[in-house]
């Protein structure tokens, strides 16, 4: 279990990769406003950088760009629905990238509670795309709400065969069987893969996981303490590194992880409830 507020907490910024693609658009004088939009966003002033991002999106139709942005604020806003008729326009004006306008519509329509029209843009951006990873998790994702379970696993299993050096591909399946209460089959897919693959923080995470579940602490430890390593500020993984010194009896290493989750998690909702 996961404490209250985990998925808004790090619902924030989830396509932050996306945005921070390069969209370089020729004109040395568009790429300086659009660098200083970013800039202004990346900072919290998401007003001016709306209206920065509106200006640009006026002026430059075809810019792919500020589209995003937009629809990201709007998320950002918990109001969807004011950036799908901007999306849906932009479809017909941006001629490169269009696999992102996609995905990124299918995550207003998503937030909207529209998930057959979020599948669909999903569905889509993967067509232009094949390569565009996000999109496979959200497809698969809008399967499972539907209660298609084996479609959204089918899903996954073609993104972790076609990106087969990425762990966070592989990290999406296990979470998914792992949901399902499938560990065993979780499992067996973690231990296939190759010995560095399996020493990266996401699957250290879920080899952990799966080692609570399974009632051994010692490796559960061990996995996750080896998560907090390498990323220091992995919330999750000292939330239940606290569970596994817990269970060993181990108080003292338990306080520890606690105090240092608390402080983190503090920090990821502070973050959260500060975004417009």
């Amino acid at each position: 279990m996961e404490p209250m507020g985990a998925r808004r907490a790090v619902a924030i910024g989830v396509v932050g990769g996306l945005l921070g693609l390069g969209f370089g658009c020729g004109a040395p004088a568009i790429e300086t406003e659009l660098a200083e939009a970013k800039r202004l966003y990346a900072q919290g002033q998401r007003e001016e950088a709306r209206a920065r991002f509106e200006r640009l999106q006026r002026r430059e139709p075809e810019l792919r760009a500020p589209y995003l942005y937009l629809a990201q604020m709007a998320l950002d806003r918990g109001r969807p629905d004011e950036a799908i008729p901007t999306l849906e326009a932009g479809l017909a004006k941006v001629a490169q990238g269009r696999e992102a306008i996609r995905f990124f519509l299918g995550l207003l329509y998503d937030a909207a509670d529209r998930r057959l029209e979020a599948a669909e843009q999903y569905a889509e951006a993967l067509r232009l795309d094949p390569d565009f990873r996000p999109a496979y998790a959200k497809l698969a994702a809008v399967s499972f709400a539907r209660g298609e379970e084996a479609a959204g696993l089918e899903l996954l299993r073609r993104a972790a065969a076609r990106f087969p050096e990425e762990p966070a591909a592989h990290a999406d399946l296990i979470e998914a069987l792992a949901k399902l209460r499938r560990w065993q089959e979780a499992q067996s897919h973690l231990r296939a893969l190759p010995a560095p693959l399996q020493e990266t923080a996401p699957l250290l995470y879920w080899a952990g996981l799966i080692a609570l579940h399974e009632g051994r602490w010692d490796e559960a430890r061990s996995a996750l303490e080896r998560v907090v390593a390498r990323e220091s500020d992995h919330w999750r993984a000292w939330y239940q590194l606290a569970n596994a010194c817990d269970r060993l009896g181990d108080a003292s290493a338990r306080d520890e992880a606690l105090r240092t989750f608390e402080r983190l998690y503090r920090g990821a909702l502070a973050r959260a409830e500060a975004t417009p």
